[in-house]
């Protein structure tokens, strides 16, 4: 059995502006990957924002939560 290498220029976001886009099942979005990844956006939203607040007190805490931000960015990616 063949497997048909879909195009790399389809993806979820895709088929989200152009509902005539069928995509392979693989490729599609569940609703559990949509949640994950909108949490840890707001995750990673909210450490940036705690980050930026807490610099003007405390260097080391503010560079810290930057540093998890970025972390979590990374997280956010493979989710």
């Amino acid at each position: 059995m063949t497997k048909i290498k879909s195009p790399r220029w389809i993806t979820s976001d895709t088929a989200a502006y152009n509902k005539d886009v069928k995509l392979p099942k693989h490729i599609t979005p569940t609703p559990e990957s949509t949640d994950n990844h909108q949490l840890t956006s707001f995750v990673k939203s909210g450490l940036r924002i705690l980050g930026l607040v807490a610099i003007p007190f405390t260097l080391f805490i503010g560079l810290t939560l930057l540093i998890l931000a970025e972390i979590v960015g990374v997280i956010e990616e493979m989710v």
